[in-house]
């Protein structure tokens, strides 16, 4: 389980997250890739429906972020 809301996570890294550069970078990519009326991603339409590749990359960029340490 993580400490955020995966829907809405924070722009600030949470507590305990071990790398707070790659957080802020997804977090960006994340809130630059939000899913539009029409179902397509506002920033890749028409060419992707969300969630794009991009906002996937994102979800896996905060986790990764928050779980694992970067060495």
């Amino acid at each position: 389980m993580l400490p955020y809301d995966r829907d809405d996570p924070p722009v600030e890294p949470p507590p305990r997250c071990t790398n707070r550069l790659m957080w802020r970078v997804a977090r960006q990519l994340f809130g630059d890739h939000q899913a539009g009326p029409d179902g397509f991603c506002l920033t890749c339409r028409p060419h992707q429906f969300h969630p794009c590749t991009a906002r996937r990359l994102a979800d896996i960029g905060l986790e990764t972020a928050y779980r694992y340490a970067g060495r």
